[in-house]
């Protein structure tokens, strides 16, 4: 295994890891979300546009910010603006549209700890972080799967590139025997 293949393996790894590591905060996000689901606390807050980028393409979803009062105390929370299907530049638009005529959102928090709140409910916010973390293992597997294949694969390629020489005899004689025997 030549060393640039060796250290892409390892990038390979870590981002396998990674991918793991996402997937296990997304099942822990989404148990939190269903376990609150028929406690949430609903309230409403106010929503403001976040500017992410300049540029638009397919993953450049609007971001909303908001504030609400719990109790007397200020929270913030932030997420993919609501009713935000259509990506297309005329969907964008309208949703920008619809937030800046009404800048209000219902908010659903929990009650214990409103710093843990959602523009979603939270029985779909766990559905949909379940689907997250099914996707984020799964890129985790196929990048651990290719990692083995791919070190196997130039493993293989290393050693038959190797070559080996066969005597008169036909005898088979591998590189390193090579260098022994021209020793002795």
């Amino acid at each position: 295994m030549s060393a640039r293949s060796g250290s892409l393996g390892s990038y390979f790894i870590l981002l396998s890891v990674f991918a793991f590591a996402y997937g296990g905060l997304c099942i822990y996000t989404a148990r939190r979300a269903s376990a609150l689901a028929h406690n949430e606390g609903i309230t409403t807050g106010q929503v403001w546009v976040h500017d992410q980028s300049k540029k638009s393409d397919a993953f450049d979803f609007l971001r909303c910010d908001y504030a609400f009062w719990v109790n007397g105390s200020h929270y913030r929370g932030h997420a993919i603006c609501p009713r935000q299907t259509d990506h297309s530049v005329t969907g964008t638009l309208e949703n920008l549209a619809g937030i800046l005529q009404n800048p209000s959102v219902t908010v659903y928090y929990d009650p214990a700890d409103p710093t843990f709140n959602s523009m979603t409910e939270f029985g779909v916010k766990s559905v949909y972080d379940y689907r997250k973390a099914k996707i984020s293992f799964l890129a985790g597997l196929a990048l651990l799967i290719f990692t083995v294949v791919g070190a196997s694969y130039f493993a293989s390629a290393n050693k038959a590139s190797q070559g080996i020489v066969v005597d008169f005899k036909g005898t088979v004689i591998y590189p390193d025997q090579i260098d022994s025997k021209q020793q002795k």
